[in-house]
């Protein structure tokens, strides 16, 4: 038997569009094989140093800006004046010590965000 010709020619269709994506496949395939994988500009090996440096200055930065908050405030008979640039510098160096310590400690442990 014959089969209706728009249904043959779907068929045709078909094989000639699987046919089509092996090629190509295998032709990706090979050029996936020829590139070069990505490799970060920091060993890996050096995340735990990283982490523990850096979160150990951005906490020693954060407690320097709570002891500065907590001495600056006086007493209602003897006010102090606040230097905002250093209460600003002090938060701002503290957040992105530990924001990137941070980073580094989750790289440490396996989690690549």
């Amino acid at each position: 038997r014959d089969l209706h010709y728009p249904l043959r020619r779907q068929r045709q269709m078909c094989i000639r569009d699987r046919y089509q994506r092996r090629v190509r496949g295998s032709v990706l395939m090979a050029e996936a094989v020829s590139y070069i994988p990505y490799s970060g500009p920091l060993s890996v090996a050096s995340f735990p140093f990283l982490s523990v440096v850096v979160l150990g200055v951005g906490l020693f930065l954060l407690t320097w800006f709570f002891a500065y908050e907590l001495t600056s405030t006086g007493t209602s008979a003897q006010p102090t004046q606040r230097n905002l640039f250093k209460e600003l510098s002090l938060a701002l160096a503290a957040s992105v010590f530990l924001g990137w310590g941070t980073l580094f400690l989750l790289l440490w442990c396996g989690i690549y965000v």
